[in-house]
């Protein structure tokens, strides 16, 4: 097997086939691949968010060429409990954008490919002080191997894996009797019913780019308007936000990934969904919805409507992705964990990381909270 490192995105573009397509190709074959896998998703995020990065796409193949796994790894320079730090991460999850990050790897070969990737890391622990991989799912395969065989290679450096948060998600199709409670649950019904009394109640998926382009600015608009009156700030406020959503929407539309979905009361929208569909997995990613029909609960109506399409469409999950916000846990069937793993070359780092949390938790239970995302050891 032999190691290709990728640092220009153009380098996807040579050859026939191109490493573009050849990628495309191992998705299909990888057990832990989503949307946010994607060149189209990952390209696009290093557009609006990689400049200050250098990347490190890897790609490993077998003695033939054929492309069996890839790591889409990036390096850049971040400030981490007041000091600076060499980051090595998953591209796209500085900013926590991509809900999922992992290795690609062709089912059935983990244990040849992930070894050579942490072999790869260690001999280059020159680029990097802190490796930190953020928004690992825990029930991926790879995990357990990439952590054992990195600790062999780097032994008595430091490292920590917490549970950032629960993903729950509704799998389909096991029983069609308990998915149509689910989308039909009393509050669904009840919301949805009080709409139609008021007038008409369209839901649609924009297709048409123009549209999709206009509605993104009322989209935009709506999630502030529900952040302030919530008393923080959104994301949207950011105009590199706003262009990514556009460039996202641009590039997966043609490739049918992108679902973006409008509840209409009377040709006005009251809300929106800016979610995926990939491989029989709708995913969920960022709603909006008007403030002032907030007592007409838009984003509960919007959820049945989803559910119903994803129903209709033979669709064999529903993913919340990640986040513990209690509806999500009304209409799953399953929780998974989803882990931040992280490296430390320097010993300080790792002792004021350890510092923090331990005051976090001691914050938490002065206050009589719960534990949240973040805190749990794995």
């Amino acid at each position: 097997m032999s190691f290709q490192v990728i640092t220009d995105w153009a380098q996807l573009r040579q050859g026939t086939p191109s490493i573009a397509e050849q990628w495309d190709h191992l998705l299909l074959r990888a057990p832990t691949q989503s949307v946010f896998s994607t060149l189209a998703w990952l390209e696009t995020w290093w557009r609006h968010f990689g400049e200050q990065a250098q990347l490190r796409l890897l790609l490993l193949r077998d003695d033939a060429g054929r492309l069996l796994a890839a790591a889409p790894f990036m390096i850049e320079e971040r400030k981490v409990l007041g000091r600076r730090e060499r980051v090595l991460s998953f591209v796209a999850t500085a900013n926590y954008a991509a809900d999922y990050a992992d290795f690609l790897v062709e089912d059935g070969d983990p244990q040849k490919a992930l070894p050579r990737f942490a072999a790869w890391i260690a001999e280059h622990v020159a680029d990097w002080t802190l490796l930190d991989f953020i928004n690992w799912p825990a029930h991926s395969p790879h995990a357990p191997i990439f952590a054992s065989e990195l600790a062999r290679l780097l032994p008595g450096v430091r490292s920590d894996r917490i549970i950032l948060y629960d993903a729950p998600s509704r799998c389909l199709g096991r029983d069609s009797k308990e998915d149509l409670a689910c989308a039909n649950k009393k509050s669904l019904k009840r919301h949805t019913n009080a709409l139609k009394r008021e007038g008409t109640v369209e839901f649609t998926h924009l297709t048409d780019p123009a549209q999709v382009a206009t509605e993104l600015e009322t989209f935009f608009e709506q999630h502030k308007g529900r952040r302030e009156l919530a008393g923080f700030k959104s994301q949207f406020d950011d105009p590199r936000e706003r262009r990514f959503y556009h460039d996202l929407a641009r590039a997966l539309l043609p490739l049918g990934l992108l679902r973006f979905s409008t509840l209409r009361l009377n040709g006005i929208p009251l809300a929106y969904h800016f979610g995926f569909e990939r491989e029989g997995i709708y995913t969920w990613y960022k709603p909006a919805f008007e403030a002032k029909f907030e007592d007409r609960s838009p984003g509960e109506v919007l959820i049945k409507h989803l559910l119903e399409h994803c129903i209709a469409g033979g669709l064999k999950e529903f993913d919340f992705t990640v986040g513990n916000e209690a509806f999500k846990y009304r209409f799953s069937n399953e929780i998974r964990r989803i882990l931040r793993y992280r490296v430390y070359q320097r010993e300080t780092s790792w002792w004021l990381m350890s510092l923090r949390r331990a005051l976090g938790k001691l914050y938490r239970r002065i206050l009589g909270r719960r534990p949240g995302g973040g805190v749990t050891e794995a």
